[in-house]
């Protein structure tokens, strides 16, 4: 544990020397999320309606708030880096070399990296909340959201990392996983909540793991999810994070032999 604890660390310094690089990102998302609070305003005023789709504007914004959140501390573009660059540029030699598990290593930088990416998006959250007047959630659905997290989390690692993981045969896999971020941000309810798309569409987002991304923490936050609920989102969540662990349990294993095949032959 020391070993992954000291990557943290150095990982934390190294983020700390690109601070500026971190904050114009998060700027960016903050940005995008203000912009589409603004539109969603908009739409308000020109409908002249209380509610869409049972959201008044006060709930929406706060659903909104919380996507913006949870893009900041999920939605990285370099999500995956570290895999791809590792095995492509040979840097996962040393680490097969070292007593720890690459995994464990790539873990760890990530996790280092979304608590850096917490603290900033609490800030860009608590000001958005202060900016627009929106009610402070209830103390049970900040515990149920807060309890949440962790499994968002990992299911956002899990996504990643099968596609990462194809670097073994692919020279770069960063378009795959740009169009998966794409597709993401849609399917994740980011700009609008499922519910408000077509039955069609609704009925495909909710056969995704995305929705566990964005839409159900901002429904928690909404408070249109009792403990319960939440529990057994919690659940279906953490099988799809055990799903696709084991993807990238079977690509690793093919992955690697074909990695070790290439390094005998050089």
């Amino acid at each position: 544990m020391r070993k992954y604890a000291r990557i943290i660390a150095l990982e934390w310094s190294s983020l700390a020397s690109y601070r500026a690089d971190i904050a114009l990102e998060a700027a960016g998302n903050a940005f995008l999320m203000l912009a589409t609070i603004l539109f969603w305003k908009g739409v308000f005023l020109l409908q002249k309606s209380e509610a869409i789709h049972a959201y008044t504007s006060s709930e929406l914004t706060a659903y909104l708030i919380s996507a913006s959140f949870l893009s900041l501390l999920l939605f990285r573009s370099s999500q995956g880096d570290d895999i791809n660059d590792d095995i492509n540029r040979g840097a996962l030699s040393a680490q097969l070399a070292k007593p720890l598990s690459p995994f464990g290593a790539w873990f760890a930088r990530d996790m280092a990296r979304r608590v850096y990416a917490f603290l900033i998006s609490l800030s860009v959250a608590a000001f958005l909340v202060f900016a627009f007047r929106i009610p402070f959630p209830s103390f049970s659905s900040l515990l149920l959201f807060f309890s949440f997290l962790p499994v968002a989390v990992a299911l956002h690692y899990a996504i990643f990392t099968p596609f990462a993981l194809a670097a073994f045969w692919w020279e770069q896999t960063w378009g795959q996983r740009f169009a998966v971020r794409a597709i993401m941000e849609t399917a994740s309810g980011m700009f609008a909540p499922i519910s408000f798309f077509p039955d069609v569409w609704k009925s495909f987002f909710e056969a995704l793991p995305f929705r566990f991304l964005v839409f159900v923490p901002g429904e928690i936050i909404r408070g249109s999810l009792d403990a319960g609920s939440v529990v057994r989102a919690i659940g279906e969540a953490a099988a799809w994070t055990v799903a696709l662990a084991a993807v990238c349990l079977v690509l690793w294993k093919r992955g690697i032999r074909v990695y070790q095949a290439e390094e005998d032959i050089m």
